[in-house]
C-alpha cells in the first residue's frame, strides 16, 4: 500500500500461495488452480496490482474485532476499506467482490461513504425480487428484474444469462443498458443480449483481475526449500 497508486475501482478476493509442506495455516480449496497452500485476502487494481493483502489465519487473522463480529466476508472488505480510508481520506473508491461476501457489507460501506458492487447468493437475501427465480429462468436471455431498499441507495438486481445471477450494489444499477453479442448454445449462433450497467462494471473489475495477479506472481516465483 505504501507505493500503490490510488485507483477508484478496486476488487477484493482470495489468492493462494502454493505450499505442500506441513503448516497449521495451510489450506485446501477445491476447484482452484492452486489447491494447497496459504490463503490470502487481497485487494487489487484493475491491472492486477496487489496493493493490500492479509494472510488467512482462522480466528487469529489480523482483522479488528469490530469487523470480525460482522462475519468473515464482511470483515475482510471493511478492513480493506479502513486501510484505504486511512491513506486516502478524501478519495472515492468503488470496491467489487464476489458472492462469498455478504450484502451487509454494502450498508457498512455506505456509512463510510464508499461504493460497493458484488454478486450475492440468493439464499442470503429475502424478497430481492417480486419474480420467482424459477419463473425468471424461463424468460429470454438478458431478462432482468430489480428492487431497491427503501431509504437507501442499495439495489438488488437479478439478471438471466446462461444462469440466473443476483447482483447487489450501492453505486450501480440497471441503466444505462447495453447490447452485447453472446453465443447461444440453443440456437447455435451469436445473438444480441441485453446487458445491465451493474453487470458491465462487475465483469470489468472481477474474475480475471486476481487471476492476472496470480499469473504475474507465478512468473517471478521464489523457490523455498527447507533443510533439516
Amino acid at each position: 500500500m505504501k507505493h500503490a497508486y490510488p485507483e477508484e475501482e478496486l476488487s477484493v478476493d482470495e489468492a493462494m500461495i502454493p505450499y505442500t509442506g506441513r503448516h497449521g495455516c495451510k489450506q485446501f480449496i477445491h476447484g482452484k488452480p492452486i489447491r494447497y497452500g496459504f490463503k490470502l485476502w487481497v485487494g487489487t487494481t484493475r491491472l492486477g496490482y496487489i496493493n493490500w493483502f492479509e494472510p488467512y489465519q482462522g480466528a487469529s487473522t489480523n482483522i479488528s474485532q469490530k469487523c470480525k463480529d460482522l462475519g468473515v466476508g464482511t470483515a475482510v472488505v471493511l478492513e480493506y476499506a479502513d486501510v484505504l480510508r486511512s491513506k486516502w481520506e478524501d478519495l472515492k473508491f468503488h470496491l467489487f467482490f464476489d458472492n462469498f461476501f455478504s450484502a451487509i457489507v454494502l450498508f457498512e460501506l455506505s456509512e463510510k461513504q464508499l461504493s460497493g458492487t458484488g454478486t450475492i447468493r440468493e439464499n442470503r437475501i429475502s424478497g430481492s425480487s417480486p419474480y420467482d427465480s424459477n419463473i425468471m429462468k424461463k424468460q429470454q436471455r438478458g431478462y432482468y428484474d430489480y428492487i431497491k431498499i427503501e431509504g437507501t441507495n442499495i439495489a438488488f438486481v437479478k439478471w438471466n444469462d446462461n444462469i440466473l445471477v443476483t447482483f447487489c450494489s450501492n453505486a450501480a444499477g440497471v441503466n444505462p443498458l447495453k447490447s452485447v453479442k453472446r453465443y447461444s448454445q440453443k440456437e447455435k449462433k451469436f445473438i444480441q443480449v441485453q446487458q445491465l450497467n451493474v453487470v458491465k462494471l462487475y465483469n470489468r473489475n472481477m474474475g480475471i483481475i486476481v487471476d492476472r495477479s496470480d499469473q504475474s506472481i507465478s512468473l517471478y516465483r521464489t523457490g523455498i526449500r527447507g533443510k533439516k
